[in-house]
């Protein structure tokens, strides 16, 4: 029974047994018999074990940061791994670095190929760096897939996830099982006039999430607050409920100060008109900058995680995200982790 709380965005935290369950997999569904009520959240907390053996032990969902679930995530590419990790192994003076603070890291390591299949652009051993290093400090691994071979191939990646889209999906999921990432990322981008597939482009999103979840793996898209890219903003609604997290790209572009498309305010709105959570919505930062925008709390980086986090500038907090984890000196600013701690604690 869910008690009246007196707003859609007044929340109470409502709990009940499950039951007994023999061991083996099992699929929980939340089902609802009424409707009237928003739901943020839910969590499935192991109890006691009736035999003597050890029952399951809940994995960190955000990080090594507890308590919030806003998230910080960030890339590497192929061509700059050794750099990216040894960025995100450093420490900058304070209590708070990468280590424990990021959340996710999406590994750009996979080409997509027009008849579903994908290619790994990446040594097995430098694969296996970065998902050790990620386990290791309590971040998810995220396979991340992209349709660049010269130029953002739009009608590469629709080939896959058109016609091919369950070989491409079968493929996907098969490689996340093979290497045991903790979800995938797809990083397919356009800029073509209109809205190009954006139905089949749908579909493979919902099918990929679906199989995703089934499985308990997250399920993120990268996409443009602006319309003249794909996949947009128009598009959130697309995928609600089968998309995880929404990477915004922009970076430099997009700052708290700003106005139309590149304001936190316009993907903030988008994504809670499609039916997310604000802190499903990953803002673009730039990681190769180390100072960009106006008209907001400043042009620091530090400026502009405290405008995520303050209205005007973002009417609510959102997570970061940025381009890559190879970064500029002004993300070795100690404070700049401190900022990005402050939002991951926040709930």
């Amino acid at each position: 029974t869910v008690p009246v709380t007196g707003g859609w965005q007044s929340w109470t935290t409502v709990s009940g047994p499950i039951g007994t369950l023999s061991s083996g997999n099992h699929v929980i569904r939340l089902s609802a018999g009424t409707n009237g009520f928003n739901i943020n959240w839910f969590n499935i907390i192991p109890g006691t074990v009736s035999t003597s053996t050890p029952g399951p032990t809940p994995t960190p969902t955000r990080g090594t940061v507890t308590g919030g679930r806003y998230h910080v995530l960030t890339w590497i590419a192929a061509y700059n791994v050794n750099q990216c990790l040894t960025n995100l192994n450093a420490s900058y003076g304070g209590a708070w670095n990468p280590r424990n603070v990021i959340s996710a890291i999406g590994a750009q390591f996979y080409l997509v190929n027009s008849n579903g299949t994908i290619s790994q652009n990446v040594s097995e051993t430098d694969m296996q760096r970065v998902k050790s290093f990620c386990n290791s400090n309590g971040i998810k691994f995220l396979l991340t897939i992209f349709n660049y071979d010269g130029s953002w191939n739009w009608g590469r990646a629709a080939s896959a996830f058109g016609p091919n889209r369950t070989a491409h999906v079968n493929n996907l999921i098969a490689e996340l099982q093979r290497v045991g990432a903790d979800g995938i990322d797809i990083d397919y981008e356009g800029n073509l006039a209109g809205d190009p597939n954006r139905a089949e482009f749908g579909t493979f999103m919902r099918e990929l999430g679906g199989r995703l979840h089934s499985m308990g793996k997250m399920c993120t898209v990268d996409v443009f607050s602006s319309i003249w890219n794909q996949p947009n903003v128009n598009w959130f609604g697309d995928w609600t409920g089968y998309v995880d997290m929404m990477n915004s790209m922009g970076y430099g572009a997009l700052y708290g100060g700003g106005s139309g498309w590149n304001s936190f305010n316009y993907q903030l709105n988008a994504a809670l008109s499609a039916g997310y959570q604000s802190w499903q919505m990953d803002v673009g930062f730039c990681g190769t900058c180390d100072s960009w925008g106006s008209g907001g709390l400043g042009t620091s980086i530090v400026a502009h995680v405290n405008e995520v986090m303050t209205p005007p500038y973002s009417n609510r907090p959102m997570s970061i995200c940025f381009w890559d984890a190879n970064w500029s000196n002004g993300w070795r600013d100690p404070a700049v982790w401190e900022a990005l701690h402050r939002l991951r604690t926040l709930q």
